[in-house]
């Protein structure tokens, strides 16, 4: 029998991580690419990072026999306090045994799949506070429609900024989830990933270079852009002209915002209470839960090093 009533030991416990990896981490694009940060246990809830300001160059040559003046040294500093997140879902032992499904078990992949999508719009809440913005046309969300969808000439022009910016590139391979050597990360919405595979330019160079990546929807690397596609990718709804809904293209370098662990629990994990485990507050075990908790705080860490484009989709 299918019921939290046998989970007893460690093997039988360890059954929901397995499906925490398998169901929520293909999900989290954003926890991925965010500089890590680790708070240790009994160290309080903030978090400090902090970075030395570059020195101004030197282009006077040196008096001879005079010592110059001494540079000054100054730091920039983010501050952030972490806070705990989770959620769980209460199974009956009559649930359990008379229903069809296998409750337990697809309870199980529900809070797993809840916990990884949390998480990474979490850490989207933050990084869309950026404030390097490019629009399709204007200079504002409300002006943006269905007649000025993202195309190429934009995105070079995002990626422009973060060059300008001595952003750094992410290095590694796509596969490895940290990146493509060489090429900054984006993380772009299906409706708008249709628009940019859609124009021209791109389209042109993939019919001769690489046909079968058109055909097959694959998403290109494009504009000096590792892509990947994500419905968690921002929507500001009726946010344009004419109340259309306005899409936003996330692209960024490497070292542009963080994510912490405390106390190396990992980003989540999941908590199963058996039938019984309450004691005298449920005297006959018919009750148990499966749960999440987790700790976050995601910071932009230089605005400098991330950029997002708004745009609306073509019809």
């Amino acid at each position: 029998m299918d019921t939290f009533g046998t989970l007893t030991t460690q093997d039988q416990l360890a059954f929901f991580d397995r499906d925490l990896l398998e169901r929520a981490l293909p999900t989290l694009f954003f926890a991925g690419f965010g500089q890590p940060r680790n708070i240790p246990k009994n160290t309080g809830r903030k978090v400090s990072y902090r970075r030395f300001n570059s020195l101004t160059t030197v282009t006077s040559a040196l008096s001879e026999g005079v010592t110059p003046a001494a540079a000054s040294l100054s730091n920039a500093e983010v501050i952030g306090t972490a806070a705990q997140y989770g959620n769980y879902v209460q199974v009956s032992d009559f649930m359990d045994m008379s229903g069809i499904d296998k409750v337990m078990s697809e309870s199980g992949e529900l809070i797993s799949e809840n916990a990884g999508q949390s998480v990474d719009q979490i850490i989207r809440a933050e990084v869309v506070t950026g404030t390097s913005v490019g629009y399709a046309t204007g200079s504002a969300r409300t002006s943006q429609d269905a007649s000025n969808p993202i195309t190429l000439a934009a995105v070079k022009k995002r990626v422009r900024t973060l060059q300008a910016n001595n952003a750094m590139p992410f290095r590694g391979s796509r596969s490895e989830a940290n990146g493509q050597g060489g090429l900054y990360v984006g993380i772009i919405h299906p409706y708008m990933w249709h628009d940019l595979t859609n124009d021209t330019d791109i389209k042109d160079t993939m019919k001769y270079s690489n046909p079968e990546q058109l055909w097959n929807f694959e998403l290109p690397i494009a504009g000096g852009v590792a892509w990947y596609v994500s419905t968690h990718a921002p929507l500001f709804a009726a946010g344009g002209s004419g109340g259309v809904d306005v899409y936003a293209a996330l692209i960024f370098g490497k070292n542009a915002f963080g994510v912490v662990d405390v106390a190396g629990s990992g980003r989540f994990r999941t908590i199963a209470k058996p039938l019984g485990s309450a004691g005298a507050a449920d005297p006959l075990d018919q009750r148990a839960t499966l749960g999440w908790k987790a700790y976050q705080l995601p910071k932009v860490l230089n605005n400098n090093f991330f950029t997002r484009f708004e745009a609306g989709v073509a019809a």
